[in-house]
């Protein structure tokens, strides 16, 4: 097989059950990140100019805590389908949270936990929603 091919015919397995909860750890830490950057966020100077990155960050946190209580297999589809949807609020928190992160450190440490975030559950989802 050339490389490709051999690319095209490994199948993704799903995430052993502690690299899940590795996983849904992560998603739980950039909640509380999300939950501190919105509060920074309220009680920063110019809330006014924030508004886009509280409504984001509050989204995140949202979609990351649903996580936390899923008792589904490590294989469920429900599971990646919810992986998916993380992975999206997490990027979109983390693109606006780096826009302000020069002026606002918790915006810069908001979007960093964010970014880990998204890209581990944009990773893990394919092998769960199979």
């Amino acid at each position: 097989m050339h490389g490709t091919e051999s690319a095209v015919a490994v199948r993704r397995e799903a995430p052993a059950a502690d690299n899940l909860q590795q996983l849904l750890s992560l998603c739980l830490d950039c909640a509380r990140a999300c939950l501190r950057c919105a509060d920074e966020c309220l009680a920063a100077d110019d809330p006014q100019q924030l508004s886009r990155c509280l409504q984001l960050s509050l989204d995140c946190a949202d979609r990351c805590f649903a996580l936390a209580p899923v008792p589904v297999a490590k294989d469920s589809a429900t599971m990646g389908e919810l992986l998916t949807i993380c992975a999206e609020a997490c990027e979109r928190a983390a693109v606006e949270c780096r826009k302000q992160g020069a002026r606002h450190q918790h915006c810069r440490l908001c979007a960093e936990i964010c970014e880990r975030c998204g890209e581990a559950c944009r990773t893990a989802a394919p092998a769960l929603a199979a």
